[in-house]
């Protein structure tokens, strides 16, 4: 309910647009919130995107792409994963690439990186990113109540054409 991620790089990073969006109006409405309250050193703005409707909800009839992607704990949604896929595919740039995260969660993860596979994404799948997130979730697993299948998420780096490709590298 927070587009945190989104939040922080628009606040501490340097890009020139951050974009971020959510499927549930009442997290969008807490999103625009934030914006009010912080100052960014960017362009941001917030609105609702359904996966089903990416090119209306966004305005994308210019064919503007996105650079970076960043998706957290999206993955669960069967229904809409197809949907989610061809999203991710349409506003990536040829060159960008896409930043998830998500556990496991079953066969969930799987079934989407197979998916990605077919519409023609390339994937790393890191599961060791951050030395301290790592830290931490070696000592949680030492405890009741924490199972890495839902709660550890994995990190997933999406493209178009794969990391060495001679687009990737542009």
């Amino acid at each position: 309910m927070t587009c945190l991620a989104g939040l922080v790089l628009a606040k501490y990073g340097q890009p020139a647009f951050v974009h971020v969006t959510d499927g549930n109006e009442l997290s969008v409405e807490n999103v625009r919130k934030s914006l009010v309250l912080n100052k960014f050193n960017c362009t941001i703005k917030s609105s609702v995107l359904k996966w089903e409707q990416t090119n209306r909800a966004l305005g994308q009839d210019t064919g503007e792409r996105y650079h970076f992607i960043l998706s957290a704990d999206c993955l669960f949604f069967d229904e809409s994963r197809s949907q989610l896929i061809d999203t991710i595919f349409q506003l990536l740039a040829d060159e960008g690439v896409a930043l998830i995260t998500a556990p496991r969660r079953g066969q969930t993860l799987t079934l989407f990186l197979n998916e990605c596979i077919a519409r023609g994404f390339h994937y790393e799948l890191l599961q060791c990113y951050n030395e301290a997130i790592w830290a931490r979730h070696l000592e949680l697993k030492q405890t009741d109540g924490y199972d890495e299948n839902v709660h550890y998420p994995l990190l997933v780096k999406m493209y178009k054409y794969g990391p060495g490709s001679v687009l990737h590298r542009l």
